[in-house]
């Protein structure tokens, strides 16, 4: 009994002195992927191990992010180096499958998975006893292109094409640029989080298309266009219709009119400047110039009419003759004169009712008149005070 005593006492001590076993000196790596993950990739770990013919039971591999585990791990198949005693392991994931951000397999996760850094868990699970299962880690970083936007359709309505899309599924899509063909390249006219946008090109036809950015989860964003769309949109009669405003002729400024992109012409008689648009717009139709038909200089007045030059017998006079009403209507007066070299009256009224105002109210034609008054009336006073003459 005391031999066995002294027996079982020695073997727990030589246990208890003896150090353990160390667990491996297997040095871990990760072959596959290399580098950025950018879309579906082989998963290959190699293993340089030095288990003292201890055999591998398995190699586990698993996904976590910020510390929580993703879906679940999987089992990897020894492709090579299987045997005991063979210094380098291979291992892939089983029927040569592939690591896919878009549907998350093999670890069954939710999918698409978001851009950014992801830890990847190996654990070498052993059969020996006296050897303690192993674990390592590394880092893969998902950089995948979103997919590009679908369904493109444009609609037309007063002028404006309405572009809506189907979105990309990837949930870190962070906005979409609009994009226009312009003159053979493709130009933004604008930039959206959302799956519509609307533009006025004019008229013609134009081609456009929608760009999908996501972010790379480093701070810059990765993009994909879609297919181009073309739309025809109906030009409007303003784009039809010329610049405003042909040339008044040499017979000095005034309104004429253009219509249809026609220039208004004048006879070259006068001495003035060539005719200018005054801006007025009716039914597509600019109002340009009114030349004057006689020669001599002349003068415009700020409704762009033209006043009568110094080498004719014509007047314009508001209200009278040819011109309109205020209300659009063309009216014709006719013109009087004694038909043997009398003078006549020519009617000038091209900028109806407002014009006639403005001709009546004109500072030139008011302010000489009431300032010559004036000064009668104050030379006037003075001679009636200095003279004393009583008034009548």
């Amino acid at each position: 009994m005391r031999r066995r005593i002294v027996w079982t006492t020695a073997v727990l001590a030589v246990l208890l002195v003896v150090p353990s076993v160390p667990a491996s000196a297997a040095e871990f790596t990760l072959a596959e992927p290399d580098g950025d993950v950018t879309g579906a990739t082989p998963l290959e770990v190699h293993l340089e191990r030095d288990f003292g013919g201890e055999r591998l039971r398995r190699v586990r591999v698993g996904l976590e992010k910020d510390g929580q585990r993703l879906g679940m791990p999987v089992d990897l198949r020894c492709q090579s180096g299987c045997e005991i005693g063979d210094p380098t392991a291979v291992f892939v994931l089983p029927d040569d499958g592939e690591f896919d951000p878009s549907t998350g397999a093999p670890f069954d996760i939710e999918a698409p998975m978001p851009n950014g850094t992801y830890r990847l868990r190996v654990d070498l699970i052993k059969d020996s006893r006296f050897q303690d299962d192993e674990r390592f880690d590394a880092d893969i970083h998902l950089a995948v292109a979103p997919s590009a936007p679908k369904q493109l359709a444009a609609e037309v309505e007063d002028r404006e094409v309405s572009l809506t899309w189907k979105a990309p599924p990837e949930p870190d899509v962070e906005r979409y640029r609009v994009e226009r063909r312009i003159d053979g390249e493709w130009e933004e006219i604008s930039t959206t989080s959302s799956t519509s946008s609307v533009d006025e090109p004019g008229g013609g036809t134009h081609s456009y298309r929608v760009v999908a950015l996501r972010s790379d989860g480093r701070g810059g964003s990765l993009e994909t266009a879609s297919s181009a769309k073309e739309v025809e949109v109906e030009p409007h009669e303003d784009d039809e219709a010329g610049e405003g405003g042909g040339n008044g002729g040499n017979g000095g400024d005034g309104d004429g009119t253009e219509e249809a992109g026609t220039e208004g012409g004048g006879d070259d008689d006068g001495n003035g400047d060539g005719g200018e648009s005054d801006g007025a717009d009716t039914a597509g139709q600019d109002t340009s110039s009114t030349e004057s038909a006689e020669s001599g200089s002349s003068s415009r007045d700020r409704s762009g009419a033209e006043a009568p030059s110094t080498g004719g017998n014509r007047s314009s006079i508001p209200g009278v003759g040819s011109g309109e009403d205020g209300y659009g209507t063309e009216l014709d007066y006719g013109a009087t004169g004694n038909g043997e070299g009398g003078d006549d009256v020519m009617v000038a009224n091209p900028g109806g009712f407002r014009g006639a105002m403005d001709q009546i109210f004109d500072a030139e034609r008011v302010a000489v008149p009431v300032a010559t008054g004036l000064v009668l009336t104050g030379l006037g006073m003075h001679l009636w005070r200095w003279l004393r003459v009583p008034l009548p």
